[in-house]
């Protein structure tokens, strides 16, 4: 193996916002709306909205394991011509519309219909700002626990070891490089950081990780995340495969990036 490239310089990142909508005011609605799935029935609901000069803030569709679609999203009335209640009527008379509910979102900080969170199938998720992981390790490491880091790197192994296992049941027959490129994005979808492994050493049992955008970016400090070592540990100790472990100490640059070295047990 070498160098896997995951991240062309070309590739653009957006922002992706989950389960949060700021307060928009009174003239803002939340609808979720449930059907079957079918060509064109995203198009025929966003007609609904624009025939009456609304404007969908933001909007996530999703199928369920039925094979139903969900969607829920933020419409502003602000210049409408048409009450919430005849929008709702319409958009339910649509074909294939099995149900419509709706609420005011005046003073929403959350969508208000949708539980439980999964990801990667029917696993149960749930959501917590990076701050809040960041304050969990320095809790760690302030109150003095022998061997912390060692502490918080175990820690994260088996979460890293949970991804690589659903991706191997996603893709049975994919190959070392085919699975550290699935790797790479796994982490960017999850929101742990853009990763990127050089493998060009892993004859001479030697790994080396770079992540930009890691946890601490943003949260003005300059700190390493101890977790998230442990994490791509145990998402490449089953990627690769060779048990691994940190050598050296990691590097946080001006950038915020961390780069670290893991040692393959051969």
């Amino acid at each position: 193996m070498t160098e896997v490239k995951t991240e062309p310089q070309a590739r653009q990142y957006f922002p992706r916002r989950l389960a949060l909508v700021a307060p928009q005011g009174e003239l803002v609605h939340e609808f979720v709306v449930t059907g079957r799935d079918r060509i064109g029935i995203l198009s025929e609901i966003s007609t609904v909205f624009a025939k009456h000069f609304i404007s969908l803030t933001s909007v996530d569709i999703d199928t369920i394991a039925s094979g139903d679609f969900v969607l829920v999203t933020f419409a502003d009335f602000r210049n409408s011509d048409a009450p919430a209640e005849q929008v709702l009527k319409e958009v339910t008379a649509l074909k294939s519309v099995k149900s419509v509910l709706s609420g005011s979102a005046s003073t929403a900080l959350f969508e208000r219909f949708m539980f439980p969170i999964t990801a990667g199938g029917s696993n149960r998720a749930i959501i917590l700002p990076a701050s809040a992981l960041m304050g969990y390790e320095k809790g760690v490491l302030e109150k003095g626990l022998a061997q912390g880091e060692e502490h918080l790197i175990a820690t994260g192994r088996p979460v890293g070891k949970g991804v690589s296992g659903t991706l191997r049941s996603y893709m049975p027959w994919a190959d070392g490089p085919a699975l550290v490129l699935a790797a790479t994005e796994a982490m960017r979808a999850l929101g742990w950081g853009l990763c990127n492994f050089d493998l060009s050493m892993i004859k001479e049992g030697k790994v080396s990780v770079t992540v930009r955008n890691p946890l601490s970016a943003g949260l003005g400090v300059q700190s390493v995340s101890w977790l998230l070592i442990g994490v791509i540990s145990g998402l490449l100790d089953d990627v690769i495969p060779f048990p691994n472990r940190l050598q050296g100490r990691p590097i946080v640059s001006k950038e915020s990036d961390l780069s670290f070295d893991l040692e393959l047990a051969r």
